[in-house]
């Protein structure tokens, strides 16, 4: 029949440096208990506080005002660096920074520089917040560029590196910010829809070595998320409430130190890692006044303004030699929103393939006639608008909910014309280089050059347009070259021909010679009846339902490569739909039940339009359909000199705002497969090559993904 309430009062305690015997007196009324204990004390804990505002480009709003509302927020940090001497500040990504100088006038410039070479504020070496399994191995290099000009330039720092939002990071990171010399890393994730942090320790292990598949390492703190410091002194973690809250800060440090106050942690201090959700006005004061008067009544836990840099610093004066060591990759937690963009994105994977060949044939023609300007700016342009389509923004907050509205339709408009600038000027430059190249040899009459910018020897299908009575001839063997026609036009011939044994690091020459008639052997074409294709290493056989392969021998072994005990045949078109409201789409959800009941769509009524014996080997195109698909085009290329087929295939897709994906299946046929997909500097094997936690729901390949069985090797090339 009592009701007993709780009394709870905080003591102040000396910060004692080691074990001592406490008394505990308790007066109720005239009565006084008397107890007795040791006291162990804490440890004298150090926050470590790198403030920043998240940066997204877009999402929030459109492009430019998002880049505005970055200056202001500059020029705030600058003031605030002004006027509290404790203050320090880090930017997300080094785009900021380049952004607010092309914004600023010169007196600007010089107070930034002012405090970056005070250490008091610093930028991430990375040019923006990428999706890193879609990036190529030179773009993240080419990342790092901006940072390390303004670096060597102004004395700017080029310490750490960080991802924020982005839930996890591709294997080669850890690989390429020690060949760049950066050792500390920071991701502070996002674990909506990204749940590594939810499947594994990795947040309360940090911080620890994150060790790349070479060996390289560095030291690395996983966040739990990406405005910390709004949890810490916000009732509700919320950074728009408009006033931060001391009593709530007396709560929350506890709480934070929950991960950490254990006898196997040895550091000290930790990292509470930004300050702001994405595009938010920094507040007045900074927060200064709530973190002094912490400050001023503790001794510990110490609250400390900080850069990335400071905190990884002082744990390598102190705990270096006592941090764990985690190998492998992240996966792709999000970078499965590219594919809801899949022509833009294959517009720009295309991209970072052919630029590095147009600066090659720039770098080389430069080299042999010095009067050819390398266009430094120009290539670096470029590379910009590949990394902003890599940017972990992908749409605007209404992108799902209000895909109609105006402001959502400019904000893709402005990412696509990323790739879109990206392509156009790569395409210019490709041209403009290996013209200069080419005419820096002498020819009679007209030329084909195909070069092999590729340190080794390669035969490969080229494709041009030839004038009617015009045919190719191998000026090594001085005999007509065969090709099979794409398509004829008005005097015109789209051919494919097969480019034999181009020197690596090299080129080979065609003459284009004129004839009347041109023997019909070396473009005539034969139709074949039936469902196969076949050349000296293969034998294929097309599934009549679906267009898919339902059978391939590879004639040297006797191997069956698909797998004839699957659901699918190999490169069968899927149509899948549902999920809506379940885990699929937010796996922290823990009130949605786990089941998806994803419906899978097969295609139907598969109809052989072409099948071509031709000079270069063998050719079948065939069209079916599926749900909200009504044409799916496939064509598959065998070639009698080389051992592979190419399968190109082309979709027209009804539109819906219904929750839907599309796959290819590849059922490789193994005994004991080892499946394995190429990131940026080697391979992974997602049974071993992953991190704890990591995404096992879908990888991104920068090219290859294969199957080992014993000796025997499948590979799929994308």
């Amino acid at each position: 029949g009592y009701d007993f309430g709780i009394l709870m009062k905080q003591i102040d305690l000396p910060a004692l440096d080691k074990p001592e015997k406490a008394l505990i007196t308790v007066s109720l009324g005239k009565k006084e208990i008397h107890a007795s204990q040791i006291f162990t004390p804490a440890k004298k804990w150090r926050f470590y506080i790198t403030p920043r505002v998240h940066n997204d480009v877009g999402y929030t709003t459109v492009q430019p005002n998002v880049n505005e509302l970055d200056t202001r927020n500059f020029d705030r940090v600058l003031n605030l660096l002004g006027k509290y001497p404790n203050y320090q500040y880090d930017f997300e990504d080094t785009h900021l920074v380049e952004n607010y100088l092309n914004s600023r006038t010169k007196p600007w410039h010089e107070k930034f520089y002012k405090y970056a070479k005070q250490g008091r504020v610093a930028n991430n070496v990375l040019y923006l917040n990428l999706l890193t399994g879609l990036c190529s191995g030179e773009e993240l290099y080419r990342a790092t560029y901006e940072a390390y000009k303004l670096h060597i330039l102004h004395g700017t720092s080029f310490d750490f590196a960080d991802l924020t939002d982005v839930p996890s990071s591709t294997w080669f990171l850890p690989t390429l910010l020690n060949d760049v010399g950066v050792h500390y890393f920071t991701e502070g994730s996002n674990q909506s829809r990204g749940s590594i942090l939810q499947h594994s320790e990795l947040n309360e292990m940090s911080p620890f070595y994150w060790e790349g598949m070479n060996g390289a390492k560095v030291m690395m703190w996983y966040s739990r998320t990406y405005f910390q410091l709004s949890q810490l002194i916000y009732p509700g973690g919320l950074s728009d409430r408009p006033n931060p809250n001391y009593e709530v800060l007396n709560i929350t440090l506890p709480q934070f130190l929950t991960r950490y106050r254990r006898k196997n942690y040895a550091p000290d201090a930790v990292m509470v890692y930004g300050a702001y959700v994405e595009n938010v006005i920094i507040p007045q004061d900074g927060d200064m006044p709530l973190i002094n008067k912490w400050n001023q009544n503790h001794a510990y836990p110490k609250l400390i303004m900080a850069t990335d840099d400071d905190y990884f610093r002082y744990i390598s004066q102190h705990f270096k030699n006592d941090l764990p060591t985690y190998r492998g990759g992240g996966g792709a937690y999000w970078e499965d929103g590219a594919a809801s963009t899949a022509k833009t994105t294959k517009m720009n994977r295309l991209t970072k393939k052919l630029l590095p060949m147009a600066q090659t044939a720039a770098g080389i023609s430069s080299i042999l006639s010095p009067r050819y300007k390398y266009k430094t700016d120009e290539f670096s342009d470029i590379w910009k608008n590949i990394l902003f389509y890599d940017e972990h923004t992908w749409g605007s907050y209404r992108s799902v909910s209000q895909p109609d509205r105006d402001a959502v339709k400019r904000q893709w408009q402005i990412k696509e014309n990323y790739a879109v600038q990206a392509d156009m000027q790569t395409r210019d430059m490709l041209t403009r280089s290996l013209s200069r190249l080419s005419h820096l040899f002498e020819v009679e009459g007209d030329r084909v050059f195909v070069y092999n910018f590729q340190p080794w020897e390669r035969t490969n299908p080229v494709q041009i347009e030839l004038n009617d009575g015009r045919y190719m001839v191998d000026l090594k063997t001085n005999r007509p070259v065969k090709y099979e026609i794409l398509t004829e036009k008005e005097g015109f011939r789209k051919i494919l021909f097969l480019a034999k044994d181009i020197p690596a690091m090299g080129y080979k020459e065609y003459a284009i010679r004129s004839l009347k008639n041109v023997p019909n052997e070396i473009h005539e074409s034969q139709n074949k009846p039936g469902l196969t294709a076949g050349n000296s290493w293969y034998k294929l056989t097309i599934d009549g339902q679906t267009g898919g392969i339902k059978s391939l021998i590879d004639k040297e072994t006797g191997e069956q490569l698909v797998d004839q005990n699957g659901k699918y045949s190999l490169n069968e078109y899927l149509y899948v739909s549902g999920g809506e409201g379940t885990k699929i789409i937010r796996g922290d959800n823990k009130d949605v039940p786990p089941a998806t009941n994803l419906m899978v769509y097969h295609p139907s009524s598969a109809e052989i339009i072409k099948n071509l014996s031709t000079p270069i080997g063998q050719v079948i195109v065939v069209e079916t359909k599926a749900k909200n698909t009504p044409a799916i085009r496939i064509t598959y290329q065998l070639y009698n000199d080389i051992k592979r087929i190419d399968i190109r295939d082309e979709i027209v897709k009804d539109s819906t705002l219904d929750k839907e994906a599309i796959y290819f299946a590849f059922p490789f046929n193994a005994k004991k497969p080892q499946m394995a997909y190429q990131v940026q500097n080697g391979w992974v094997q997602p049974t071993k090559d992953l991190l704890p936690g990591a995404d096992l729901d879908w990888f991104t390949t920068r090219n290859l993904v294969k199957v080992d069985d014993s000796n025997y090797t499948m590979v799929l090339s994308t």
